[in-house]
């Protein structure tokens, strides 16, 4: 995994270490009498309360010039958050553990298939294997913990008890129910991530993470009113409970899970988080010395794997074992300039324009410029260009795929390349342009985090363009 996305990932892991206290908190301040409604409502409260003067403070500028758009996604954003913690805590209520948690976390796969189906985005193998893997390592946990599987004794055999998994005690008749809500709730953590991947590559982490709590919080106080739920009339210890998790899994989990969404990919992060079960087991056994039962330790295995191999996936960006590499070179090759020229030809086709007047090779001979090259098996495929535009900011250029090497992933490849390079340039924003006439290039940059920008420099009065940008940090 490359340095620029090293520390993301190591945030992220951290938030999950942080987040795998929420179980533990949360049953807590259900021990003391709180519904875990009002448990979620008051969490939110508490975290909107600490942020809001940060945020405020801090980004005022940018809250005040949000876009109507962006807030109304963001909101939505932070509906889809009530929504899960809301639907998933009601689906206890009529299903069993095992099917709610086997449920709800499904985001992955949800992810997955959306970015393929609507975005057409082919995952990296390894990711795929990755989601299968850590589901399967999710599913086994919740069905140990619940008593659905278990390794009989003195026998290496597997004892499955499915009245507890389709007839719960007591639940028989409204498992179907619970099971709605549960898969409900796993969906609406995907839809909570998808949008997040795409404002936070315009939006700082304050302004963003203040318009989603706030919106979530918002959503679980008219869900507890309407519930007929009490807010107040708890124990002090029940509130010191609750704050915390607003402070730990709220503020510093979640944060840093939508701060590494404008660094990984959605569904990588949705892999991560998927992690939390093996640091709440390995808190409630030194705390409440719950002991590892054979068949969770085997979904830990594979839920370790998942996550390995989602970081396989996610650095399959660089180098993949088909033989693709990209990476920095010269402009002044042979290869790098045919690849140019064949851009220009595909230009003037769709456009009657080029477009060599907007760039140049001697334009990668500034500081803070480089330009990529995607090789399969040694073969130039593909190309991009990254070159400064102003302190702090850089522009894409150039990027272009043969047409029989389109669909595999390449450009995706070549953008996160340009990415890391401006990072390392230390490049805060990302800006490029494209035309409205190359939509396969529209829905790459839109899925890698870009948000559309009004045209800059000569394009602004260019009829079919289309202006991106993304912030880096």
């Amino acid at each position: 995994m490359s340095r620029s996305r090293l520390f993301p990932f190591l945030v992220l892991c951290g938030g999950v270490l942080v987040a795998a206290i929420s179980s533990i908190l949360v049953r807590e301040a259900q021990a003391g009498g709180a519904p875990s409604l009002v448990v979620a409502a008051w969490r939110l409260t508490f975290a909107v309360a600490i942020l809001t003067p940060l945020s405020w403070s801090r980004r005022s500028g940018e809250l005040r010039q949000l876009q109507r758009s962006d807030i109304l996604l963001a909101g939505a954003a932070g509906v889809l958050l009530a929504v899960h913690l809301a639907v998933w805590i009601w689906s206890l209520e009529f299903t069993s553990v095992a099917s709610s948690v086997a449920l709800v976390s499904t985001n992955p796969l949800w992810i997955g298939l959306f970015v393929y189906f609507v975005f057409g985005e082919q995952l990296p193998r390894y990711t795929v294997i990755g989601v299968a893997a850590a589901l399967a390592g999710t599913i086994l946990v919740a069905f140990s913990d619940s008593g659905v599987l278990a390794l009989a004794q003195n026998a290496w055999a597997v004892q499955v008890n499915w009245q507890a998994l389709l007839a719960p005690a007591g639940k028989s008749d409204t498992a179907l129910l619970g099971d709605g809500l549960a898969l409900a709730g796993g969906v609406a953590e995907a839809g909570y991530l998808l949008i997040g991947r795409r404002l936070r590559a315009r939006l700082s982490t304050l302004s963003y993470v203040w318009v989603v709590y706030t919106a979530a919080m918002v959503s679980l106080l008219i869900t507890v009113f309407v519930t007929g739920r009490p807010m107040l009339g708890y124990s002090w210890q029940v509130y010191l409970f609750i704050l915390l998790l607003a402070i730990g899994p709220q503020l510093l989990a979640h944060t840093s899970f939508n701060w590494a969404l404008a660094h990984l990919s959605t569904i990588f992060v949705a892999i991560i988080i998927l992690g939390e079960p093996i640091g709440a087991s390995v808190f409630a056994y030194f705390l409440f010395g719950e002991a590892f039962v054979p068949v969770q330790l085997v979904g830990f295995v594979l839920l370790l794997a998942g996550i390995g191999l989602g970081a396989l996936g996610e650095q399959g960006i660089e180098t993949t074992p088909l033989g693709i590499i990209v990476g920095v070179e010269s402009v002044r090759t042979d290869d790098a300039l045919t690849l140019i020229r064949h851009l220009s030809a595909e230009l003037g086709t769709r456009y009657g324009d080029d477009g060599a007047g907007a760039f140049s090779p001697d334009d990668m001979d500034a500081p803070g410029a480089a330009f990529v090259i995607a090789r399969v098996n040694g073969q130039p495929v593909g190309c991009g260009a990254l070159r400064p535009m102003e302190p702090g900011v850089g522009e894409v250029k150039r990027m272009y795929v043969e047409p029989d090497m389109r669909g595999r992933g390449l450009s995706r490849q070549i953008l996160q390349k340009l990415e890391d390079t401006a990072r390392e340039f230390g490049y805060t924003t990302l800006r490029l342009e494209t035309g409205l006439k190359q939509p396969e290039a529209i829905g790459l940059y839109e899925t890698a985090g870009y948000g559309r920008i009004p045209p800059y420099g000569h394009y602004v009065n260019s009829p079919h363009s289309v202006c991106f940008e993304k912030a880096l940090i």
